[in-house]
């Protein structure tokens, strides 16, 4: 099977599915920062990924917080800074994780 996928892998054969690509990029890249001893920080996630982290965390939270153990997927904090900061033409907001473990986007005007 891992041959398989390696070889329709540079056939180009994947080419399309880019979050399936950026989840194994991710997961090689935390099997060889965990032998080299390094830690996560400044892990460069692929936008496809991090789209897909803010959609599986919007619909479920419970199910996120049990798939990033699984997989290399971003922290909360770091999903936060990308709404904030990196969504342009549209109003800046924050995630809001509220009592019942529900994530809300709140307008940055909104908040204290």
């Amino acid at each position: 099977m891992w041959v398989q996928f390696a070889v329709g892998a540079i056939d180009g054969k994947y080419d399309n599915d880019q979050v399936f690509l950026g989840l194994i990029e991710a997961m090689v890249g935390k099997v060889d920062r965990k032998e080299c001893k390094v830690g996560n920080q400044n892990f460069k996630y692929t936008k496809e990924v991090v789209d897909f982290s803010q959609l599986i965390m919007t619909i479920s939270p419970q199910a996120y917080r049990y798939m990033r153990p699984q997989l290399q997927l971003p922290t909360v904090r770091h999903l936060q800074y990308v709404l904030t900061n990196t969504t342009p033409g549209f109003v800046p907001t924050k995630l809001v994780v509220g009592s019942s473990g529900l994530i809300t986007q709140v307008p940055k005007d909104h908040l204290q």
